[in-house]
């Protein structure tokens, strides 16, 4: 995960890297300049969820959309909504494993995704080891 805070990237998360970006980037803040930068933090074919309500329009580079092929979307939050959802969680009034449909190395892939295709109700969240 990394932090992206209105005057920038966080120093701390940049080591986290080692030289490759991050596949999928979420601000949160609304602030203009977090919304700008995520741009320079996520990696080719990587996402960006912006979930934050800016003030006003962020003017953005929109060359860079195509040139790194990203999928950027728009995701609402409500206020107070997350401490509820933890909650739920740590009281385990919500069971978050049952969500976790399997954990699977990258060569099951081809194999899940045809079953995920043929039966899609048969999964919820299903990760990916490498």
């Amino acid at each position: 995960m990394i932090r992206i805070t209105a005057a920038g990237i966080c120093g701390s998360d940049i080591g986290a890297f080692r030289g490759t970006m991050a596949q999928q980037v979420m601000e949160c803040s609304g602030a203009n300049a977090a919304i700008r930068s995520t741009l320079d933090y996520v990696s080719y074919a990587g996402r960006i969820t912006l979930t934050g309500w800016p003030k006003k329009e962020t003017s953005l580079p929109t060359d860079l959309f195509t040139k790194k092929e990203l999928d950027i979307r728009g995701a609402r939050t409500s206020e107070g909504e997350f401490e509820e959802a933890m909650n739920l969680m740590l009281t385990g009034k919500v069971d978050m494993t049952r969500l976790l449909t399997s954990t699977i190395a990258i060569n099951q892939v081809p194999e899940i995704l045809t079953d995920m295709e043929k039966n899609p109700g048969k999964y919820m969240k299903v990760v990916v080891t490498f």
